[in-house]
């Protein structure tokens, strides 16, 4: 792909995501009530999640997001403190989205803001198109059996409370 076509694609991928957040939903397939798709996740620290070591133990709270994303770097304090407030009945992990980012430009991003949440870097896209994932920032909630119980563009009330009935600590936004 030339440099112009490029930059017109990467503007328009913005563009849509942006009407997308705004908006407040996605086209996703995925949608709640349906199984998640299986996975298999390394993060950039080198833990391994499976969903099929974690179905039946924990509930999943899948955060795609994007360094340069204004809505992720809003929501991201809130991954965080789910994250430090999770405890054994859910497990948290933030997907860069890889378009557009670096594994450097999300290790520093992490550094710089005192980030500890497992992170994985989606380089390919493949979590990315397996969830049908269009747009950052992305949520998905997945209970203990394997079922997609919320799925939002933006962080709202409804998956606040759901996160907050997963630990025994109040989970603020």
């Amino acid at each position: 792909m030339n440099k112009r076509k490029g930059r017109y694609h990467t503007l328009g991928w913005i563009f849509f995501s942006s009407i997308m957040v705004w908006s407040g939903f996605t086209l996703a397939g995925s949608q709640m009530g349906d199984t998640s798709p299986e996975f298999n996740l390394t993060t950039l620290s080198g833990e391994t999640y499976s969903s099929a070591k974690l179905k039946g133990n924990k509930a999943v709270y899948l955060k795609f997001w994007a360094t340069w994303c204004s809505y992720c770097q809003e929501e991201m304090p809130h991954a965080q403190h789910t994250f430090e407030q999770s405890g054994d009945s859910l497990q948290v992990i933030s997907i860069n989205v890889g378009f557009n980012d670096s594994i450097k430009r999300v290790e520093r991003y992490f550094t710089n803001h005192n980030y500890t949440l497992p992170v994985v870097f989606d380089e390919k896209g493949e979590l990315f198109r397996k969830f049908e994932v269009y747009g950052t920032p992305e949520h998905i909630l997945i209970n203990k059996e394997g079922e997609i119980i919320h799925r939002s563009a933006l962080l709202n009330d409804k998956l606040i409370e759901l996160l907050a009935a997963y630990n025994s600590k109040e989970i603020i936004k």
